[in-house]
């Protein structure tokens, strides 16, 4: 049945369209590959020029923070390149021969002026004060000034070892900053005065003046007290101006709070900015740094670069989008023509995959070189290849179906005929097998009846046996205690006459020591008749050293202290009594406490004769119950031996029974399997003529 419904299912026709009907829509393969193609290609584009604006906007970033930087330590450079050739032109100029020899002559600082500083970008002016208030200048003052009354000059005066700097000043007539430097100088005739440099910052505004700070930042010196030296700004529109006094700003305030000479500020106060970045100098520096880039400063450039992005990503798609149309037409084609040869073969053409058909296009001839049957290609060359190989195949088969099912039918004619008469055979078989059965299985249910008393018997057996051995173990575990009990109490009556004969010993040793506390008694009455005696001496010779005058006055002082000694003695003996008479009275109390133990112990020593003689009468006992038990253990045994001959045979009567019933039922049960089988081989040959006939049918259809 199931080869009929695997050949049924392998040639049914289940593909036939009724004329008419209206063909479906197919989901194309192709179009799936195109969609994903975009999807993957938009999803790189996506993410190429998301990173590519990323990457742009950090280096972008990057370049302002390097560009502010940079600006700063431009300025911070300069200034303190201006201020270190003031610093050491000032100092050589003390040193020179016209300031230092002689005295101060208006012809001789003139002439040194002119000759040491003339043409010099640093300074624009040099000063020099006398003690007297007279000030020369090597480019003229437009009006008469009191060098004693300039901050120069008295700064310079008040600490003569170091180089003076003035705070930056704004000179409206110029429009810039300026500071003076100045030192103190004395000549070989005592006289002292001040030389000074004025140093102009216009220098440092020229210096920054090619930087750029980003595309709209701003770059800004201001003095230490606040003032705007000089700034310059990328944006058409100045943050700051020259002159401007900022030192109640938040920027200001940060910076002079700083702790480190440059670095990185969060501020307030200026409009699209968040944070900026300064440099405070070295120590000899009269002006800081700050430099800033507002928020907005990267829009332009990254709007552009937006834009960009989005025109090539544009022309990017639309390529993406003619390639997959390309590969939608292409892989058309290829799995088209699969699809009609899976098409021809369901309706029975068994026929070659052939490429010649595919058209003159491109992607005709691009499909035509991927489906092309060929071997060592691609993945569809080889199906194309492995297709055409199949059909050859299958249309042998085919042809070796049609011959095999002809031959099948004439077979099966000739089995069913050899079933019929095999089924008829093993009817006959089964009815004698039944007879003998039922005769077996009686014999069996007796058999098995006295099997289950004689095990019924044999349990009663063994519970007796069981019961006797337990009695026994406890009879032999009792004797044991016995025999134990007897030998510990045997050692208890040893030891406790022992133990009377040392209580004994105890009450003679205890009246030897009431005898000698009696001598010790004895001892110490003579030892107090001898201090007593001792005293009266003392107090005799006491009265005979005073009535001998100062001749008896060391014997007085010796009597006095054999007086004293004797006291003491009595004291001491007093004590000693008061002792020993405590002694005794512990002494009697614990002889009195030893008879009454005496007593005890004999009465204890007649209570464990007895628990003896008890003891021994038991293990007499014990030792008959033990011999009871072994005279019922060993006519158990006796009887269980009987018992399992008896069972033994039984079960051998009993085996043979069941053996011959299992093989009777076994026979018999063979014998209808045969039967059923013999009726289902019979329904099988017929569905196999049916099939061979159905199979010869269907192999008609394959041409």
């Amino acid at each position: 049945m199931r080869i009929e419904k695997n050949i049924h299912r392998l040639f049914k026709n289940k593909g036939k369209v009724e004329s008419g009907k209206k063909k479906e829509r197919r989901k194309s393969l192709g179009r799936f590959a195109g969609f994903f193609m975009i999807i993957a290609a938009l999803l790189s584009i996506v993410v190429m020029f998301s990173s590519s604006y990323i990457q742009t906007k950090h280096l972008l970033n990057e370049r302002n923070r390097l560009s502010k930087e940079t600006a700063a330590q431009v300025m911070e450079k300069t200034l303190s390149d201006i201020a270190s050739d003031a610093e050491a032109k000032v100092n050589a100029g003390t040193s020179l021969s016209g300031f230092t020899q002689g005295k101060f002559t208006e012809n001789e600082i003139l002439d040194t002026m002119k000759t040491s500083f003339s043409g010099n970008d640093v300074y624009s002016n040099v000063y020099f004060g006398t003690q007297s208030g007279k000030l020369y200048a090597l480019n003229s003052l437009s009006e008469k000034i009191d060098p004693r009354t300039q901050d120069w000059y008295r700064g310079a005066m008040s600490d003569t070892s170091n180089v003076y700097w003035t705070k930056p000043a704004y000179d409206e007539s110029t429009g810039q900053y300026y500071s003076i430097v100045s030192s103190a100088v004395a000549n070989s005739s005592n006289q002292r005065g001040v030389l000074a440099l004025r140093v102009e910052y216009d220098e440092v505004e020229a210096a920054i003046g090619p930087l750029n700070v980003g595309k709209k930042g701003t770059i800004t010196m201001i003095s230490k007290q606040g003032a705007v030296m000089g700034t310059k700004s990328c944006d058409t529109k100045e943050m700051y101006k020259k002159g401007q006094d900022i030192s109640s700003s938040d920027v200001y305030k940060k910076i002079k709070a700083a702790k480190g000479t440059k670095g990185t500020l969060k501020v307030s106060g200026i409009k699209g900015v968040s944070e900026i970045y300064y440099n405070k100098g070295g120590a000899n520096s009269q002006a800081w740094a700050f430099a800033f880039v507002p928020q907005n400063d990267l829009s332009a450039e990254l709007g552009k670069l937006a834009t960009t992005s989005l025109i090539v990503s544009i022309v990017m798609v639309m390529l993406v989008v003619l390639a997959s149309m390309f590969v939608i037409k292409a892989v058309g084609i290829m799995l088209g023509s699969f699809t009609e040869a899976f098409n021809r073969g369901k309706d029975g053409y068994l026929e070659r995959i052939n490429t010649d058909d595919f058209g003159n296009s491109l992607q005709a001839k691009v499909a035509k070189m991927a489906v092309e049957p060929r071997k060592d290609r691609s993945e569809l060359n080889e199906m194309s290849l492995a297709y055409n190989e199949m059909i050859d195949a299958i249309s042998a088969l085919t042809e070796s179906v049609k011959s095999s099912a002809v031959k099948t039918a004439k077979n099966a004619e000739k089995l069913r005929e050899t079933s019929e008469q095999t089924a008829s055979a093993v009817d006959e078989v089964s009815q004698t097998i039944t007879d003998v059965a039922s005769v077996t299985e009686n014999q069996a249910r007796e058999t098995v009846h006295g099997d289950e008393q004689m095990k019924e018997l044999s349990r009663i057996a063994d519970e007796l046996a069981k019961d006797v051995d337990v009695l026994d173990a406890v009879s032999t575990q009792t004797a044991s205690l016995n025999q134990q009990n007897m030998a510990t109490m045997t050692e208890v009556s040893t030891n406790w006459d022992s133990s009377q004969e040392q209580t004994e010993r105890l009450v003679n040793e205890m009246q030897n020591l009431s005898d000698s506390i009696q001598n010790i008694t004895q001892v110490i009455g003579v030892i107090n008749e001898v201090a007593r005696q001792t005293n009266l001496l003392a107090l005799n010779a006491s009265i005979e050293a005073e009535s001998a005058g100062d001749s008896g006055k060391g014997f007085a002082v010796v009597a006095q202290e054999i007086r004293k000694l004797a006291v003491r003695s009595k004291e001491s003996t007093n004590q000693i009594a008061g002792i020993i008479e405590e002694i005794k009275q512990k002494s009697d109390r614990l002889s009195d406490e030893v008879e009454i133990s005496k007593e005890v112990g004999k009465r204890q020593t007649q209570l464990i004769d007895s628990a003896i003689k008890s003891t021994e009468a038991v293990y007499k006992n014990t030792e008959q119950l033990i011999s009871t038990s072994e005279r019922i253990k060993h006519g158990n045994d006796a009887l269980n031996e009987i018992e399992t001959k008896v069972s033994e045979s039984l079960d051998k009567i009993s085996a043979s029974t069941e053996e011959n019933a299992a093989g009777t039922e076994q026979v018999s049960a063979n014998a209808e399997e045969v039967s059923a089988s013999m009726s289902e081989l019979a329904v099988a040959i017929s569905e196999l003529s049916d099939t061979a006939d159905e199979l010869a049918e269907h192999s008609k259809r394959f041409k």
